[in-house]
């Protein structure tokens, strides 16, 4: 399994961006493991907003084509174990993700203890500065508008290539137009749940074209228990 399929939409969204020149920005594609199912609905794919800093950007330079080429070689994006290995540090970044804490306990409640091998990681933004500031890397308002209607195009493609099963978006409000146009204008979910202590949060699923699409918030900030425990019962109940 290759990108080729989503090469040319990353071109046209390199276009897109051309006239953004607050900072320095990075492609983000998207990353699956090498056992990755290769039967149609099958695994799962877990969605996230955007990359909160690139540190890509600082090897490669500010040359958008010349990081896209680098990030689309498969030794880049065909691999999640890293993941795993950060882990047994103190400090690492994912170890202090709330986003990979929870997708690290779902995907070994399916998948055991090799789990990085059978998942798959994308993000609904896929241009963000390249390095992480004081607060945050995320796309301000103006580099989401620009990319937002080809990132749409793009995520949907990479949903075609892999072909999921379950397809968790981390992403509250970010993504409502997204399941509007993917759900050829509908927007009726098959099934609700809350979660949550103090403040509660819905967690919403709908089937399209035969795949569970699960509508969550970011698990920043939130009781990871709860909503590890929720996510876990909605997927199990199909």
């Amino acid at each position: 399994m290759d990108l080729s399929s989503i090469e040319n939409l990353y071109h046209e969204l390199g276009k897109q961006i051309e006239g953004y020149n607050k900072t320095a920005v990075s492609p983000f594609v998207i990353h699956f493991g090498e056992k990755f199912p290769e039967q149609s609905n099958e695994g799962i794919l877990f969605v996230g907003r955007a990359t909160n800093g690139n540190s890509n950007g600082s090897s490669i330079g500010n040359n958008y084509e010349n990081q896209l080429r680098e990030a689309l070689k498969p030794r880049n994006y065909n691999n999640i174990k890293w993941v795993e290995e950060q882990f047994s540090q103190n400090n690492s970044y994912c170890r202090k993700s709330a986003f990979w804490r929870v997708v690290r306990s779902i995907s070994t409640e399916f998948y055991g203890n090799n789990w990085y091998e059978k998942i798959g990681w994308s993000d609904l933004y896929k241009i963000a500065p390249s390095k992480r500031g004081k607060t945050s890397a995320n796309p301000d308002k103006e580099l989401m508008e620009l990319q937002k209607e080809k990132c749409l195009e793009i995520l949907q493609a990479e949903i075609q290539m892999l072909s999921p099963k379950f397809v968790v978006l981390f992403v509250g409000d970010w993504v409502s137009n997204f399941l509007f146009y993917v759900n050829h204008g509908r927007s009726q979910s098959i099934d609700k749940r809350m979660w949550g202590t103090g403040k509660c949060y819905e967690t919403k699923l709908y089937e399209i074209d035969n795949r569970y699409f699960i509508l969550t918030e970011h698990p920043q900030g939130k009781n990871e228990i709860e909503h590890i425990n929720c996510l876990l019962n909605m997927m199990k109940s199909i």
